[in-house]
């Protein structure tokens, strides 16, 4: 059974972004959410303005930092540094999120990085340093696909990109009992590498994989 304290809601809007990122970069990005669940629970109201949110204030401006323990992100110890080595690469992961003007109503991409790091150089200090552009939170947390509940310990004890983003979109769909998706679409969303040319080569690597994971 399900803990309460280990189900938090993130916006949908990060399910269906694209990006390619190891199983260490989305743990990290979900504890992000995981840290910022108020800021998360205010902008599901209707009069949420983000622009105006202290939590910028508090910080830089135009950029919210977090620290972040790597217990939160890693699945044991023993991963620390190998986890490092791994957030290492963040800043340079493209991430494009749709999103929702909520002046004009109209609807946008946002193309850029998820976050900057800071990674401490002393290998017995385990705590890193997030830094998140307003621009991307605001994309996040335009609410233009919603929000949804996930069981964090899903996503950081898979040892599976395709596992976690899998049991995001399934989650997504939760509600409903079921979901369709195009399989150009499924192959974007992973993502697949071009040499997947057919779905029954794409199949033994993406679906097949969650699906022995989650039941």
């Amino acid at each position: 059974m399900k803990k309460t304290d280990e189900l938090m809601v993130q916006p949908t809007s990060f399910t269906y972004s694209k990006f390619d990122a190891d199983p260490a970069t989305i743990r990290l990005m979900v504890s992000v959410f995981e840290t910022l669940q108020d800021l998360i629970k205010q902008s599901i109201r209707t009069d949420f303005d983000i622009e105006k949110s202290d939590c910028f204030v508090r910080n830089e401006g135009s950029t919210l930092n977090i620290e972040l323990p790597l217990s939160k992100i890693a699945k044991e110890k023993k991963h620390y540094n190998e986890t490092k080595l791994a957030l290492a690469k963040v800043a340079n992961i493209p991430i494009s999120i749709p999103f929702r003007d909520e002046e004009t109503g109209d609807e946008y991409t946002s193309f850029g990085s998820f976050c900057r790091i800071e990674i401490p150089r002393d290998s017995y200090r385990t705590r890193i340093r997030v830094k998140i552009d307003k621009i991307v939170l605001t994309a996040l947390l335009s609410g233009k696909l919603g929000y949804q509940e996930i069981f964090k310990p899903v996503i950081i004890e898979a040892s599976s990109r395709y596992t976690q983003r899998f049991y995001m979109l399934c989650s997504a769909w939760k509600h409903k009992g079921n979901f369709s998706i195009k399989i150009d679409t499924l192959r974007e969303h992973f993502p697949l590498p071009p040499t997947h040319a057919r779905w029954r080569s794409s199949n033994t690597r993406a679906p097949e994989v969650p699906q022995a994971a989650l039941t």
